[in-house]
């Protein structure tokens, strides 16, 4: 982009446009591409990030604009949702936390017994 142009959307079919300063159209900056695999379960060993390697299994890519050849379409502007249940994370931490108090509790019970137990042989 240029300093005189502000972005202004990118359309389902993955077309960039932008806005110059001083104009009322619109002008194309450039176009997303989607890249699909044939066989996206055949994907390599993840490499962390969420980045997948290409195998011989998962077929070679197949890139091309959105919305044609079956690829998917772009939604510009929209936020993806947390996919965390906050609620039912937060019992299970609290669970947890129970849990390891309890285990704390029993392992410094069971050091009280020894000691009491090699005392009274003494």
């Amino acid at each position: 982009m240029q300093p005189s142009q502000t972005f202004s959307h990118i359309s389902e079919d993955g077309r960039i446009w932008v806005r110059e300063a001083g104009v009322a159209i619109l002008t194309q900056l450039g176009q997303l591409t989607i890249t699909m695999f044939p066989n996206p379960a055949g994907f390599g060993r993840a490499r962390g990030n969420s980045m997948y390697m290409e195998t011989a299994a998962s077929g070679a890519p197949i890139i091309g604009p959105p919305k044609q050849n079956g690829a998917g379409f772009i939604v510009g502007g929209s936020l993806e949702t947390s996919n965390v249940q906050i609620v039912h994370e937060m019992v299970d931490l609290i669970a947890t936390q129970k849990a390891f108090d309890t285990n704390s509790k029993v392992i410094s019970v069971s050091d009280k017994m020894m000691d009491t137990a090699n005392n009274l042989t003494r």
